[in-house]
C-alpha cells in the first residue's frame, strides 16, 4: 500500500489529510484509483 499525506493547511477533496492506495497482488492494479487526488 501507499499512503499520501497533504501538508498542513491542505487537504484532499474529501476533506481528509491522508489517504491510502492499495495494490492488488493478482493484477498489480492500484485501488481505489491509480493516482492520488491533488491536495487543496
Amino acid at each position: 500500500s501507499c499512503i499520501g499525506t497533504c501538508n498542513p493547511g491542505y487537504e484532499f477533496p474529501d476533506g481528509s489529510r491522508q489517504t491510502t492506495l492499495g495494490c492488488h497482488d493478482r493484477d498489480g492494479r492500484w485501488s481505489p484509483k491509480k493516482d492520488f487526488d491533488d491536495c487543496r
